[in-house]
């Protein structure tokens, strides 16, 4: 397990769709180099630290992005989300109990 793992589990604690969270994951793994990360013209704008899947950036416009954001655990409004150290904590466990079957992926 690496940043995959880690990856998963603040996308699923910031509401993230999952198949944003998927590309988001896909992407890193996949990368060589920071140039492999660079984002199609179709994806740029996206500035508050969530970027929806290729999919996703089609059914909103930046600025707008919020409104794919569902079922957060994270208490904090989008994109204001202050120190989360504690929060993060508390919530992990939730967050894996509930989501269990997509972290699964990562360990097998």
């Amino acid at each position: 397990m690496g940043n995959s793992f880690c990856f998963r589990v603040m996308g699923l604690y910031f509401g993230y769709p999952k198949c944003c969270i998927e590309w988001f994951v896909d992407r890193h793994e996949k990368a060589t180099s920071r140039h492999d990360l660079k984002l199609p013209e179709s994806q740029t704008g996206y500035n508050n630290g969530f970027l929806p899947c290729p999919e996703c950036a089609k059914k909103v416009v930046p600025g707008t992005e919020h409104e794919l954001i569902k079922n957060r655990y994270c208490s904090h409004l989008f994109p204001e989300e202050g120190d989360l150290t504690t929060e993060v904590k508390l919530a992990k466990s939730k967050i894996i109990s509930d989501n269990l079957e997509l972290l699964l992926c990562e360990i097998w």
